[in-house]
């Protein structure tokens, strides 16, 4: 069978890359160390990491570390760029999601809900079969696009997690 993209978030990679739990974190920070721990039981992902997330990760690493750490993550994923195709479908799904006239969205800035809406779009556009997030606006966001891909916390990706009776239709971009 072969692997199918599982976009990370941001809010995962960073537990990962952390050595100890944020205070209040835990249950977090143990569920991203146990996926990348168990990522060779993963048959049905490859991990993928769109740039908008990868720019998130970096911005909260020390600059001594940038280099490092995104020479890292392009050896452990698949860097999904956002190009053109990428913006476009974005566009789609902003005017859909932050049509809004309050300057939140749940507990996102409409900055906030763009950056979510660009990783989600890179997801879609790359193909990826899931999007790997502990944010829940990315959950309120995704359930107000059409979209064909899981979204959810590592636990959901992980071997004992998945069913595989259940199988998503087709990706596909959305139309105006």
């Amino acid at each position: 069978m072969a692997k199918k993209l599982l976009a990370l978030d941001s809010s995962v990679v960073l537990h990962w890359l952390v050595n100890k739990a944020p205070k209040g974190q835990e249950a977090r920070w143990d569920e991203a160390q146990e996926l990348f721990k168990r990522a060779s039981e993963l048959e049905q992902w490859e991990f993928a990491l769109p740039t908008n997330a990868l720019a998130e990760v970096l911005a909260g690493v020390p600059m001594n570390m940038q280099a490092g750490v995104g020479d890292l993550l392009k050896g452990w994923c698949i860097l999904l760029n956002f190009d053109a195709q990428a913006a476009h479908i974005a566009a789609r799904f902003a005017r859909r999601a932050i049509r809004s006239r309050t300057k939140t969205i749940g507990a996102s800035t409409k900055q906030q809900v763009k950056v979510d809406v660009e990783i989600i779009a890179s997801a879609v556009r790359h193909g990826c079969g899931g999007l790997c997030v502990f944010d829940g606006d990315h959950h309120r966001i995704a359930s107000r696009i059409e979209h064909q891909m899981l979204v959810g916390p590592p636990t959901m990706f992980m071997p004992a997690q998945l069913d595989y009776t259940k199988s998503s239709k087709p990706l596909a971009a959305p139309t105006s």
